[in-house]
């Protein structure tokens, strides 16, 4: 099959294979999907042969697929689901999208499943925050280096930790008490001299929120200051989690279309689908104004 195609050019393949009941076929038909691709195909799916389908996904591409989904569509695979498989599937998936998975469930599958995953007191301490606040998007993948380390030291633990490509955009600088003092750049690390206190070449300009700032102005810090991920610390000042630029594109994105609409008379309720009558209600106000100030 070329390569290129799209989750609709695959849908009717795809209800082929699940009715013939072709597992292998079927995994080998959708694994050149994206997971943001894979999401829109078995949302396209309808009931039973949904469940079908997110059953024979392998748990690693069905968590990729939570983590890539919108809102909505997260909600529609979280019900598809099974509960029992859900601390399998989450079990390389960044904390907040975990979070945001544990919201949509009953509270005795919400503890069933954080006490499989082994991480209750932690994943609780998140659930505690607020949706839509800097703590409530945050991730707790990130690198903390201690600042009595020396450069050598520092890299040695990298090496050990071997942390992911996102987790190292930025890698912070904390005292004994978590405390954030600045970060350090990997290519400082790697032209410094060895016996080099981390001290020395950390960055001290840095750009953080506290958890409970909400999601729109950590997305403004974010784009204002044009980073890739911004430091999350709590009331004493702690370094606690870090909100990415890729969680943050959905809050940019509501944030532009709510400016836009209001430029050009919209309501933020209005869309496309709204009937003419509501449209011409909503706008009215706003064309009148326009027509006297343009006498």
């Amino acid at each position: 099959m070329p390569d290129g195609n799209t989750a609709r050019d695959l849908l009717e393949d795809t209800r082929a294979l699940l009715a013939d009941g072709e597992w292998t076929k079927l995994v080998a038909v959708v694994a050149s999907l994206h997971p943001a691709d894979l999401t829109e195909l078995a949302l396209l799916l309808e009931g039973t042969n949904r469940r079908s389908f997110v059953e024979h996904l392998p748990p690693a591409v069905l968590g990729q697929m939570f983590e890539f989904a919108q809102e909505n569509d997260l909600e529609e695979l979280v019900r598809t689901t099974a509960v029992e498989s859900l601390p399998e599937v989450l079990a390389e998936v960044d904390d907040d999208i975990i979070v945001d998975v544990l919201q949509e469930l009953e509270p005795g599958e919400r503890a069933d499943t954080l006490a499989a995953l082994g991480r209750t007191r932690e994943l609780e301490d998140l659930l505690e925050y607020e949706e839509e606040s800097a703590g409530g998007i945050m991730s707790r993948g990130f690198v903390a280096l201690q600042e009595s380390l020396t450069v050598q030291q520092a890299i040695d633990y990298l090496r050990a930790a071997r942390p992911s490509s996102a987790q190292t955009y930025y890698l912070y600088v904390v005292d004994a008490g978590q405390r954030l003092l600045g970060t350090v750049g990997i290519r400082d690390l790697l032209v410094s001299p060895p016996l080099t206190p981390l001290l020395r070449i950390t960055n001290r300009d840095i750009h953080w929120v506290s958890t409970d700032t909400d999601q729109e102005e950590v997305a403004r810090t974010l784009q204002r200051y044009n980073l890739l991920a911004v430091p999350v610390v709590n009331e004493e000042q702690e370094l606690v989690g870090v909100s990415l630029a890729e969680d943050l594109i959905d809050v940019i994105t509501e944030e532009a279309t709510e400016d836009m609409y209001r430029m050009v008379g919209l309501d933020e309720e209005e869309t496309a689908a709204t009937p003419i009558r509501r449209t011409i209600r909503l706008r009215l106000p706003w064309l009148m104004v326009n027509v006297v100030t343009a006498g």
